[in-house]
């Protein structure tokens, strides 16, 4: 994906500035940066960005803490609501393709030098951090009661209870014929 360069340099880590060992840094996401992707569930958003970074001769190993709400709709009536994200991501960049890591996210990275562009990293574990079914609590956002009538639910989003039963004169000729028979067997 290309993205124009001011968003390249606004989300991405200066390499020749890191200085061996811990350090930290922040970004904003917000819906500017949101509307630079093509494909996912949200679109805006306001999410703050934590990164703890620490840096060694060969890799850097970053740990992504994302906090904040994201706006996706609602699986039941496709209305936008405020979903909160609470996530933390280790990813593993690496300059020698030789080294061998465990268990862990790695990317290979060229130039030790070149700025590091996170901006698809941090899109994607936000996205991550969604949850697979987005049905949020009643105390961030109530469904379109008729909405949830149509598809066989309560105010509250509960299920109505069907109780109805087919009429002996709506059933197909066939199955009344297959009934009788059924019911001669068992008496």
């Amino acid at each position: 994906m290309a993205f124009e360069r001011k968003f390249q340099e606004q989300y991405s880590l200066q390499l020749s500035r890191l200085k061996p060992g811990k350090q930290k840094e922040s970004f904003e996401l917000d819906r500017s940066f949101f509307e630079h992707f093509d494909f996912g569930l949200s679109k805006n958003g306001t999410v703050k960005a934590d990164l703890e970074i620490h840096k060694y001769p060969g890799h850097l190993d970053v740990l992504f803490r994302l906090t904040g709400t994201v706006e996706v709709e609602c699986d039941r009536c496709l209305e936008l609501y405020p979903q909160p994200i609470d996530s933390t991501q280790r990813l593993i960049y690496s300059f020698n393709p030789d080294q061998k890591f465990d268990k862990s996210e790695v990317i290979q990275v060229q130039d030790d030098t070149a700025p590091l562009l996170i901006s698809q990293e941090l899109y994607d574990y936000t996205q991550i951090a969604l949850p697979l079914r987005r049905v949020p609590d009643r105390s961030l956002h109530i469904c379109n009661p008729d909405v949830l009538s149509v598809l066989g639910m309560d105010p509250d989003g509960n299920p109505l209870e069907f109780t109805a039963e087919p009429d002996d004169d709506d059933i197909d000729p066939r199955w009344a014929a297959l009934k009788k028979l059924k019911d001669q067997q068992t008496d």
